[in-house]
């Protein structure tokens, strides 16, 4: 179960979200190089799938076994005193109930926020949007049956999908995707992917919810 300590980080991080200055997430991949930032000031830390992987030698995309990026994640966690949110790919599961063993499994590590994106494969077709929320209040559920508000940031991979032809397009399927993703319990929401200032503007003006353009 969590402790008082956890989760008031989770308190920290949702807020640091909604406060006055606008949050920069440095990501990392080992405990140096999340006390090395922590001490610089960050507020809070990020781990990158890609860079776990890269740093093990393997692809990204859940190459390395959901016990292994768990392991780093609480290395991580134990070595700084802000709070670590976690890159987790699509979940290492297909089923609700290894996506709950997924969540639990965070939660240990003392990590306080999860990444969690809707793509199938890379570039490739994207989980139904409906079928994405159930997951993500799967999340919800399993982090607070373990006693934990778990920040969830809600990946969107609209913009990297090839299965839109035009922007608008992608648009439309973002901001769909955000608020169903809200409403399933969701705290932020990540759309990966768009480059330029005046797409991200688009489709923030659609949903305020969401967040700076950017890659984890």
């Amino acid at each position: 179960m969590t402790t008082v300590e956890q989760r008031r980080k989770a308190r920290t991080l949702r807020n640091l979200h909604s406060g006055p200055v606008v949050l920069v997430l440095p990501n990392v991949w080992d405990p140096i190089g999340a006390r090395v930032l922590a001490s610089k000031g960050y507020p809070a830390v990020a781990t990158a799938s890609a860079a776990v992987s890269a740093s093990l030698g393997f692809e990204d995309g859940e190459k390395i076994t959901r016990r292994t990026m768990l392991e780093v994640i609480h290395r991580i966690s134990r070595s700084v005193a802000v709070p670590v949110t976690a890159d987790m790919e699509a979940g290492y599961g297909a089923s609700v109930a290894e996506l709950e063993d997924t969540t639990r499994g965070l939660v240990d590590t003392g990590a306080v926020g999860m990444n969690i994106e809707d793509s199938l494969e890379e570039g490739g077709p994207l989980r139904p949007a409906d079928e994405q929320a159930e997951r993500i209040a799967t999340v919800r559920e399993a982090a607070a049956a373990r006693g934990l508000d778990l920040v969830i940031n809600a990946r969107v991979d609209a913009f990297l999908s090839d299965r839109f032809d035009q922007v608008e397009e992608r648009i439309d399927e973002a901001v769909a995707r955000a608020e169903a993703y809200r409403r399933a319990g969701a705290d932020c929401i990540y759309p990966i992917g768009p480059g330029d200032v005046e797409t991200h503007r688009a489709a923030v003006t659609h949903h305020p919810a969401i967040e700076r353009p950017g890659y984890a």
